[in-house]
């Protein structure tokens, strides 16, 4: 077991984790954590950036509004295409 305490932060409040639990878990500077919280324990989660996740997150507030797909058609068909 490995304890740490709370300290001040700026405006804040954080914990330092020593480098043995990074190392073990394979966090680094600027990784980027889940905290979900269950009853009084905190679980820290690594975020695994895939491209999956960044085209989500680039698109998660996007609304089509009023736009309306609709098919045009460019040039006219030069062999057996079927549309």
């Amino acid at each position: 077991m490995i304890i740490t305490s709370i300290a001040k932060w700026g405006n804040s409040q954080g914990i330092r984790l020593p480098k043995e639990v990074l190392e073990q878990v394979n966090l680094k500077h600027k990784d980027k954590l889940s905290v979900v919280i269950n009853g009084e324990e905190i679980i820290l989660k690594k975020i695994v950036e895939t491209n999956e996740n960044r085209l989500k997150k680039l698109f998660e507030n996007y609304t089509a509004g009023d736009y309306i797909c609709k098919e045009i058609e460019c040039t006219p068909a030069v062999g057996k295409e079927v549309f």
